[in-house]
């Protein structure tokens, strides 16, 4: 599911991301000496893979309040992610005593029914892509 290759020699790593259930690997970021794999299986289930720059991995954490987990990335010393299975962006807490919150979500309804995707930031906002409005949202955020 995951290797670290080499680009200038080609030779390849594969990274064990702790489970042989993951069907995903569905975003990547790094934070200082830090990689976090968001990972997902059959069920929906959604867990971050913690490796140090060499490949190997320090922590599996389940996210049982995030329902399939898609993109991530590190901002101001959090891990924001999209939790399309409840159209929500989320911040995860990377930070002792930093809580999980929702930052935004796009329905009330805590289901897939936008299909949010792909989180990032640009210009002091995060933008957030959703299949099926062929959207991108704008939104605020403040650490």
């Amino acid at each position: 599911m995951l290797a670290l290759v080499d680009s200038v020699s080609g030779e390849h790593r594969w990274l064990d991301a702790g489970s042989e259930t993951f069907i995903s690997g569905v975003g990547l970021a790094v934070a200082g000496e830090t990689l976090y794999c968001a990972c997902s299986d059959a069920e929906g289930r959604s867990f971050l893979a913690v490796f140090d720059l060499a490949g190997d991995r320090r922590d599996l954490v389940p996210l049982a309040r995030v329902a399939d987990i898609h993109s991530i990335f590190v901002l101001d010393g959090d891990l924001i992610a999209v939790s399309t299975g409840t159209d929500e962006v989320v911040r995860l807490a990377l930070r002792d005593g930093a809580p999980f919150e929702t930052l935004w979500a796009c329905s009330a309804e805590g289901a897939d029914t936008q299909h949010l995707n792909a989180v990032t930031v640009c210009d002091g906002s995060m933008l957030v892509s959703d299949d099926r409005a062929d959207a991108i949202y704008r939104i605020t955020y403040s650490p």
